[in-house]
């Protein structure tokens, strides 16, 4: 982990992800790794372990991503979902063991969905904005 102030621009380095930047409230990211996803983590200082979900998330998105994509399915009658698509993940990472992956979607009731976990497995579904 290297941590840099220049310009009013504060980074941080975090071996496996990338560049991670201040963005007011939150730590924002845009890992190769991730296709064009957003990793933000909501925190003053990134813990080791929120730099290790990170890392995890990197090494295994395609993974991921398709465990969100069976959970949604599976739970798709139990929330109503009509949403179909969906597209641009994004990771919200609150700490090491609770973090989001969120959707968009074409319908406009259900135009974000997310997938809660706790640890390594899927928690609920959250769907709106």
């Amino acid at each position: 982990m290297d941590t840099n102030m220049s310009a009013n621009k504060k980074t941080l380095l975090i071996d496996g992800v990338g560049t991670f930047q201040w963005d007011d409230d939150h730590w924002e990211s845009t890992p190769t790794a991730l296709d064009g996803a957003v990793i933000n983590i909501d925190a003053v200082a990134i813990s080791p372990d929120q730099q290790a979900r990170a890392a995890a998330l990197c090494a295994n998105w395609q993974e991921v991503v398709a465990q969100c994509l069976a959970y949604i399915e599976l739970r798709r009658k139990d929330y109503r979902l009509k949403a179909v698509e969906f597209n641009d993940p994004d990771v919200f990472i609150d700490d090491q063991d609770e973090w989001t992956v969120y959707f968009g979607t074409e319908e406009e009731f259900d135009q974000l969905v997310g997938v809660e976990f706790r640890g390594n497995d899927p928690l609920q579904l959250i769907i709106g904005d």
